[in-house]
């Protein structure tokens, strides 16, 4: 799909309006085939319901007068109480949040059911005495028992709509919700099966023709036409371009970063291949919007966790529990894609030839990303340091790479180091220099897969020599 499309569709489907203005259609459209019903049956067994036997018209008019009215002003009420939470979250959890709440399917729905309702009831409200001479045998009774029913689910979703509205403010139920994402997103990131090159004996990047990497002076840029944060980038499109015009791609910036007008989006080479209606193309590949979002930005998903840590530790909150939360998630995530290969950055066409090239999201840099940007606030918590930690270690035995055993004991020794600066009690620094030497006795000593812990939940590894070869664990 076209990643302006992409974006479109995506923007659609997250916006806050899209189900409501769906649900309003539907009813009006109903409206207007239950009206077509009554005016066919003129009576049956349906006009003989306790409901609607005796509904006179001005009966019927008042009923579904009310039923609108009320609608209408459960539906101001409802997206007050919406963009309460919305305020509430960002102001608690951070801005970013908004974007979760206002893709919230069940706010959407219950707006959208009270405004149907709304529309259903003044649509057939207007046909009430219109349509035959007998005034009895021509009253919309179908369309009637409709909007009673309409108005019986519209409490019902109500009932729920409180409800709900605690559960989305929960903490524990928000960093829920992004872990899984976060979650879903390094599956798509990290796969299983990351596939492999077609033919070892293809022609280098370039073409079959190119037997030596180009010279920069030989490549031709794609400029940006706006400013904004990249939210898609369309790799099938970006083959198909560079496998019909014999090209070689190189994507210069990824999903997340920020794009101001005139910077180079991708390179292409040989430059004599590149037309301008090439260059357009290449361009169209990549969709800009004003935030980052997550559809392409496994990154994102990380930073707002990290910003729910910042938040829960800051002085004013000092809500170390949530923080803790948080890491859990991390880890997971981290755990995950630990003893999975990094997804590569060359993509081949069906002949096997290089066709483009990007610079992925690795293993190092999704930990450089979690550790980085979170070590300045752990560092300062007792409590969130040690979980940290605890996590480190976690993650450490769900692989056995070496390269991957030092990214983490280099980022447990720089949380060491800054936690033995900022932690305010000098017991607490000793404890954390314990807990530091036994995560590098677990990094350096505990195989794959080693799950035996102490009474504390902690991989019970005191010695060396304690520890159980592969597969001899718990």
């Amino acid at each position: 799909m076209n990643a302006i499309l992409a974006k479109l569709y995506q923007d659609i489907r997250g916006s806050y309006w899209f189900v409501p203005a769906l649900m309003v259609l539907g009813a009006i459209v109903l409206a207007a085939m239950a009206g077509r019903v009554d005016s066919v049956l003129h009576g049956g067994w349906v006009y003989d319901l306790p409901l609607i036997a005796t509904v006179q018209e001005d009966d019927l008019r008042a009923v579904l007068a009310t039923l609108a009215g009320s609608m209408i002003t459960v539906a101001g009420v409802t997206f007050s109480m919406t963009v309460m939470s919305v305020t509430f979250a960002s102001a608690q959890f951070g801005p970013r949040l908004v974007g979760n709440f206002m893709r919230d399917r069940g706010n959407q729905i219950t707006l959208g059911t009270f405004i149907a309702t709304f529309a259903y009831c003044t649509t057939i409200l207007a046909t009430v005495g219109v349509a035959g001479e007998n005034a009895v045998a021509t009253l919309p009774r179908v369309s009637f028992l409709i909007a009673l029913l309409m108005g019986f689910g519209s409490v019902a979703v109500l009932i729920y709509f409180i409800h709900h509205v605690p559960e989305t403010l929960n903490i524990g139920n928000i960093t829920s919700s992004l872990g899984r994402e976060l979650l879903g997103s390094i599956d798509s990131l990290f796969p299983v099966d990351i596939g492999e090159r077609k033919d070892p004996e293809a022609p280098p990047p370039g073409g079959a023709d190119t037997g030596a990497p180009p010279h920069r002076l030989d490549r031709a840029a794609a400029i940006a036409g706006g400013d904004g944060y990249i939210q898609a980038i369309d790799g099938g499109s970006l083959m198909k371009i560079a496998t019909r015009g014999d090209l070689s791609i190189d994507i210069e910036c990824r999903p997340g970063f920020f794009s101001t007008e005139g910077k180079v989006l991708a390179h292409a080479w040989p430059a004599h291949r590149v037309d301008a209606a090439t260059r357009t193309a290449l361009r169209r590949c990549f969709a800009l919007g004003s935030a980052r979002t997550a559809t392409q930005d496994t990154l994102f998903l990380v930073d707002e966790l990290i910003e729910i840590v910042g938040r829960a530790l800051s002085p004013g909150v000092c809500d170390p529990f949530t923080a803790m939360n948080c890491i859990d998630w991390l880890e997971s995530a981290l755990g995950k894609c630990a003893d999975r290969d990094d997804p590569p950055g060359d993509r081949y066409d069906e002949a096997g030839v290089l066709r483009v090239r990007a610079s992925p999201v690795t293993f190092e840099k999704l930990v450089d990303t979690v550790f980085a940007k979170s070590i300045q606030y752990v560092a300062a918590d007792a409590n969130a340091a040690r979980h940290t930690m605890r996590m480190i270690a976690d993650v450490a035995v769900a692989t056995d790479r070496k390269d991957r055993r030092a990214v983490l004991a280099a980022h447990a020794d720089a949380l060491a180091g800054a936690a033995d600066s900022a932690l305010p009690l000098p017991a607490q620094r000793d404890e954390f220099r314990r807990i530091h030497k036994r995560v590098r006795l677990i990094l350096e000593t505990a195989p794959k897969g080693y799950g035996k812990r102490d009474a504390e939940g902690w991989l019970d590894v005191r010695e060396p020599a304690t520890v159980p070869h592969r597969g001899d664990g718990p």
